[in-house]
């Protein structure tokens, strides 16, 4: 329900912020220009649409694997 504490998953490295805010603009231009291309602001949630779908689908694939006899026979109680 946090997207901060999604990215504070992700990105734990200390060095991590690091290369994040080593980005150039350029770069952050392009990735932008990307997601305005996959849903322009035409709906209610523009852009944020595809990549709510995204981390949606992500938790649903953790979630599956967490159930999976493979995994749940080396985890304790």
């Amino acid at each position: 329900a946090d997207l901060g504490e999604l990215f504070g998953l992700l990105f734990s490295d200390v060095g991590d912020a690091d290369w994040l805010a080593a980005i150039d603009e350029a770069t952050l231009g392009r990735v932008g220009a990307l997601w305005a291309q996959a849903a322009p602001e035409s709906g209610p949630l523009g852009w944020r649409a595809p990549l709510l779908d995204a981390l949606t689908l992500l938790a649903a694939q953790v979630g599956a694997a967490g159930g999976s006899g493979a995994l749940r026979q080396r985890m304790d109680e």
